[in-house]
């Protein structure tokens, strides 16, 4: 079985991190399948997918870090470039209806852009 589903999340750019994790974890216990993968995806050249390990489920401490990192900082590295590196995607198992993720571990949106954008989230469950 294969089910799609799209939420939309409103970003204001400048290496924002933002927890998605909430809406992907409706997502999957509304759709009532048990065990599989899902995908998270992202279309657009400016933002990106990971997941990130933040204590106390707090992006804060992690989003002050990424923007003191060269990785963000350098005029060089453009935002194109950025998510490219990063990635659009990202694959996650689950099993019982749960994400197998660890207990601080979030999915995390990274938003290299400039300004407000409104972006269109991708989750597709396979499973059964």
């Amino acid at each position: 079985m294969v089910i799609t589903r799209v939420f939309e999340i409103k970003t204001d750019g400048q290496a924002t991190l933002i927890d998605i994790t909430g809406q992907v974890e409706r997502l999957l216990r509304s759709s009532r399948v048990a065990d599989g993968v899902l995908t998270v995806f992202i279309p657009g050249n400016t933002v990106a997918l990971t997941t990130l390990t933040c204590e106390g489920g707090n992006t804060a401490s992690q989003e002050a870090l990424w923007k003191k990192s060269l990785f963000l900082t350098d005029p060089a590295l453009d935002t194109q470039m950025k998510t490219a590196l990063i990635g659009t995607s990202l694959p996650l198992p689950f099993s019982r209806g749960q994400l197998l993720l660890n207990t601080w571990q979030q999915i995390v949106l990274v938003d290299f852009g400039q300004g407000e954008r409104w972006h269109h989230v991708t989750v597709q469950i396979q499973g059964e």
